[in-house]
Order: C-alpha cells, then sequence, then structure tokens
C-alpha cells in the first residue's frame, strides 16, 4: 500500500476523542494519509474554499455544532469545484434515517463508528481503500 505518496484527508469531526481514535486507526492502516481536522462542517468548508489542491478524501460526523454532516454534504456537491470528492460519513448513528438523510445529500459511503478497536481500524481501511490506493 505504501507508493510513499501521501494522501490528503480532510475531517469533520468534533469529538477529540473520536479524533484521536481515527488518528491511530489511519496509522494503522497501512495507508499514508495526511489527516487535516476541522471541528465542524463549517470549518471543513472555509479550508476547502481556501485548498490550492483539494483532498483525496472528505469524511465528516453527522452531529456538530455550527453545521452538521448532512448540511456539510450539501454545500460540497452543490459546489462546482467541490462536488465531485469523495465524501464518507463516519457515524455513531445506525438510525436508518440518518444513513438515508446521508445517501439523500449525497454521500458516497455511510461506515459507523464501532466499540472495537480492532473493527473500527478496518473500518477506516475500507474507507482509505476506497479512494486512497
Amino acid at each position: 500500500m505504501d507508493s510513499g505518496v501521501v494522501q490528503s484527508i480532510f475531517v469533520a469531526e468534533d469529538d477529540p476523542n473520536d479524533d484521536l481514535l481515527l488518528r491511530t486507526a489511519v496509522k494503522r492502516s497501512g495507508h499514508r494519509v495526511g489527516l487535516s481536522i476541522y471541528r465542524d462542517g463549517y470549518a471543513l468548508l472555509e479550508a476547502l474554499h481556501a485548498a490550492e489542491e483539494l483532498p483525496s478524501l472528505v469524511i465528516v460526523d453527522l452531529k456538530m455544532p455550527r453545521m452538521g454532516g448532512i448540511e456539510t454534504i450539501e454545500r460540497i456537491r452543490v459546489n462546482p469545484r467541490l462536488g465531485s470528492l469523495p465524501v464518507i460519513v463516519l457515524s455513531t448513528s445506525d438510525e436508518r434515517s440518518d444513513v438515508s438523510k446521508a445517501v439523500m445529500a449525497g454521500a458516497n459511503s455511510y461506515l459507523r463508528k464501532c466499540v472495537d478497536f480492532d473493527e473500527f481500524i478496518h473500518v477506516v481501511r475500507m474507507a482509505l481503500d476506497y479512494c486512497c490506493l
């Protein structure tokens, strides 16, 4: 998996514990990935608009202050420059309505944060395999 190329991923995640878990899981995934973490969708969108080079992947949590994941995805999808970015929801929610809303907003995938860390690493690896091989 290590081709020497470092992929860039922008993440909207407001929970510092989930942030740390994600960083650890990415390190253990075998992918060379640079993570940029933002505490809400609004901050993520500002970073995307300011970025000279767009990330390989955007990961969003659903429930965040100021701007949650659904609105963030909707705003990404209507922007001509950002609209084709792969966006994955990574959430603790397994409610069908949340999954449905995320897909309707334009999420490419919906992954559930797992309680078991080994399973979480597997979920993160799948997300990275999706666009960062």
